[in-house]
């Protein structure tokens, strides 16, 4: 993920440097170039030294005879972030099976992966998919270095009990409208592409054989729209007109939301319950996939890991569809895709 991040640093210069210079403030920032751009700093990759937003003007060092000086500074940055559970495309492998680990290297990271038996077949340059489970940002590196598992749903998950009369204010509002601007963004791409190639890899990573537009309709449970959800919410709508079969009972106003793993994540749907059922049990054909328990929650909160969980896959079957943009390419992986469909249930 791209992120805009500021960071304050001291910038050192000597003599000679600020008499030979007619721009003080271009002298600061390709220092500052040099010494941040393309590498890790704390917690993030750091791609472009972007905008001084704040400087103290020089400081002479008085415990120095040499006339040197510090600059204070504030500056911008355009950063790439990965945290526990993102999905990370392009992992291009560049050795398998060395120490029971297969090592691949992506554009901003190298990235190791447990050897297993379900990926004996791997083989160099072929292209993976993973789930993040560890992140380091090792400072002044060039890369960051990543440890993950290929890319499945999650078995397990929560499910979110929340309060729909709950208020919200300004700042969760932005919050939520920005992940809906980013959701309408991907679909608007998803629209572009073709759709068999998206369905391709959509229906790939789906655990299931059986796809979620034939078993939602059996299913004894409340399926609504997290989008449309989170419109209402943002206007000040009515919820319970969304979320039906909920207690009309005005003063009942907690509700359960979850995404279980039999949902497919390209599509917005969310199951919901009153939190009574959920603590009674979820009586339906979901009785047998697990969840690792109930959270009280923020609903702002849950409503953006929601979303979250349906953008980040989103995007991930959208970038493949560019990474194996022939069928050529899609056939040099029939090794790697015939693992899915060995994990179908």
């Amino acid at each position: 993920m791209r992120i805009i991040k500021t960071i304050e640093t001291i910038v050192n210069l000597t003599p000679y440097e600020m008499c030979n210079t007619n721009d003080i403030s271009k002298l600061i920032r390709n220092k500052l170039i040099k010494k941040f751009e393309g590498k890790c700093g704390k917690n993030v990759l750091i791609k472009e030294v972007m905008e001084i937003t704040k400087s103290s003007g020089v400081l002479i060092n008085r415990d120095r005879t040499d006339g040197s000086g510090t600059v204070n500074v504030q500056f911008n940055v355009l950063a790439i972030v990965y945290n526990v559970n993102d999905i990370l495309t392009g992992c291009a492998v560049i050795g398998a099976g060395q120490k029971n680990r297969i090592l691949c290297q992506h554009e901003h990271a190298y990235v190791s992966i447990p050897a297993s038996a379900i990926l004996r077949g791997i083989s160099a340059k072929q292209i993976l998919t993973i789930r993040i489970d560890t992140v380091n940002y090792e400072e002044n590196h060039e890369k960051m270095t990543i440890t993950g598992k290929p890319y499945i749903y999650n078995q397990e998950y929560n499910v979110y009990c929340v309060d729909i009369a709950q208020s919200i204010t300004d700042e969760n509002k932005a919050l939520l409208q920005r992940k809906l601007q980013q959701l309408t963004e991907e679909k608007a791409k998803y629209q572009a592409l073709e759709s068999e190639r998206v369905k391709l890899f959509s229906d790939t990573y789906y655990p299931f054989k059986v796809s979620w537009e034939n078993t939602k309709t059996s299913l004894e449970i409340n399926i609504a729209d997290i989008c449309k959800l989170t419109e209402a919410l943002l206007t000040g709508g009515n919820l319970k007109k969304i979320l039906k079969n909920i207690d009309d009972d005005n003063s009942k106003t907690k509700v359960c939301l979850f995404r279980p793993p039999i949902i497919d994540k390209i599509s917005a749907d969310l199951c919901y319950v009153s939190d009574v059922e959920a603590r009674q049990g979820i009586k339906s054909a979901l009785i047998s996939e697990k969840y690792s328990n109930i959270v009280n929650e923020d609903i702002t909160l849950a409503l953006l890991q929601l979303l979250n969980d349906h953008l980040s896959h989103l995007s991930a079957i959208l970038e493949m569809v560019e990474l194996y943009p022939t069928e050529k390419i899609y056939n040099e992986h029939k090794n790697l895709w015939s693992i899915y469909n060995g994990l179908k249930r």
